[in-house]
């Protein structure tokens, strides 16, 4: 465990409520909390009295109540009065099941993190990814500059790029190459659905991350595959 520090943040749970000062019914406004990870990450946000938008902080776990299944998400409502959307990336998988509708209908029950809150639109986004509801980070991911031989496509977006599933262990990483990286020239109007089949094998290098989403961020052009990536000292030492 890391060594603490004064002025370090942490994440708790409140395991007990304040105690009543002596000699009075008022509270002390001391609770008792713990930094253990199963109490942290199940901690779940309960409804309150004055329990309103401006409360809801992102990472805040939620139970639930589905109540429209949509052609990509799910609407939701917790809390007896807030509805938020889950959007059909964010239901257990980065790449959705093609099936995946029939595995919910309305006034199930589901346990969701908070991902965003804007006062704005007053719209709310949350996630049923299982590396957000354990609250760690995703257990797929490759190295920074790390090139796939046999990237495998699993979806192609018109317009937007490719879902490929990498070959990691223990699992497989999701990568999502976005249309500006497919290519060093740009494609033209239809030639990403006849260049790219769901099925094929491409070859890819990491670009970056997006944790959250558990995605890694990839490259299919010539001139970033050609580039040599140090990682260690002895690449440098070469």
């Amino acid at each position: 465990d890391a060594a603490l520090l004064p002025g370090c943040l942490l994440d708790v749970a409140v395991t007990a409520a304040a105690a009543a000062a002596a000699g009075g019914s008022s509270s002390s406004g001391v609770v008792q909390v713990s930094v253990a990870h199963d109490a942290v990450a199940g901690g779940q946000l309960q409804q309150w009295e004055g329990l309103h938008l401006g409360s809801l902080l992102p990472g805040a776990l939620l139970s639930c109540k589905v109540r429209q299944v949509c052609p990509d998400g799910l609407l939701v409502s917790f809390c007896s009065y807030f509805h938020g959307a889950i959007d059909h990336f964010h239901l257990g998988s980065p790449i959705p099941e093609e099936n995946w509708q029939a595995r919910y209908k309305p006034g199930q029950r589901l346990q969701a993190r908070l991902l965003f809150v804007d006062p704005a639109s007053k719209r709310i986004g949350l996630s049923c990814l299982p590396h957000l509801l354990n609250w760690r980070l995703p257990t797929a991911v490759p190295a920074m500059g790390q090139t796939f031989d046999q990237a495998v496509i699993a979806r192609v977006d018109q317009g937007l790029g490719l879902l490929l599933r990498l070959p990691t262990e223990p699992e497989s990483a999701v990568g999502f190459c976005h249309v500006s990286n497919l290519a060093d020239g740009q494609l033209g109007k239809g030639e990403i659905e006849k260049r790219f089949k769901v099925g094929g094998l491409v070859k890819g290098r990491v670009i970056g991350f997006r944790l959250v989403d558990a995605l890694v961020a990839m490259s299919l052009k010539e001139s970033v595959l050609a580039q040599q990536v140090r990682r260690g000292l002895a690449d440098w030492a070469a």
